[in-house]
């Protein structure tokens, strides 16, 4: 993961900062020196929903894992760099029918819907035929309100991610 500041030069590398296993540095020797962030997850984007994520999680990754399963994971974390609760989603709809055989590049879209309503367009790619096709859906999320009591508000920000997707469209 690297990190530049807000309105600094992106074509100079020296504005970079990476994390390692020591933490932020602006430098790093070889790739092996840098801190894996969502481990066996490939494809995806880190979105900054504070407003949706789990109590004190507002960052939230949607996407792939490296192992081509078709599957659209989701995970929480309090910091962009983790660690992160990584939790199965759903199924990727197949696009091409029985053609279908992988469906990977999963991204959120977050601009796309209105999150306050728990809607999230979410696409990927589908590899039915040659070239593939990009398909994407628009994903509603149960929103759930935070307890009330006291007593149990340590125990909502302490829960696991807990998104289910209600359906596709």
């Amino acid at each position: 993961m690297a990190r530049i500041k807000h309105g600094a030069d992106m074509s100079m590398h020296s504005n970079y900062e990476y994390f390692t296993e020591q933490g932020w540095r602006t430098t790093y020797r070889s790739q092996l020196d840098l801190e894996p962030v969502l481990g066996d997850q490939a494809q995806g984007a880190i979105m900054y929903l504070p407003d949706h994520g789990p109590a004190g999680k507002p960052y939230v990754w949607v996407g792939v894992n490296k192992w081509m399963d078709s599957k659209m994971w989701c995970a929480a974390a309090s910091k962009p760099e983790g660690p992160y609760d990584i939790q199965f989603l759903m199924e990727t709809p197949k696009v091409m029918g029985s053609k279908s055989q992988h469906r990977y590049c999963i991204y959120p879209h977050p601009w796309a819907y209105d999150l306050a309503r728990g809607e999230l367009l979410v696409s990927w790619s589908d590899d039915g035929q040659m070239g593939g096709k990009v398909a994407a859906a628009k994903l509603r999320f149960e929103m759930v309100e935070p307890p009330k009591q006291e007593q149990d508000q340590e125990q909502y920000r302490q829960a696991p991610l807990s998104l289910n997707a209600k359906h596709l469209e």
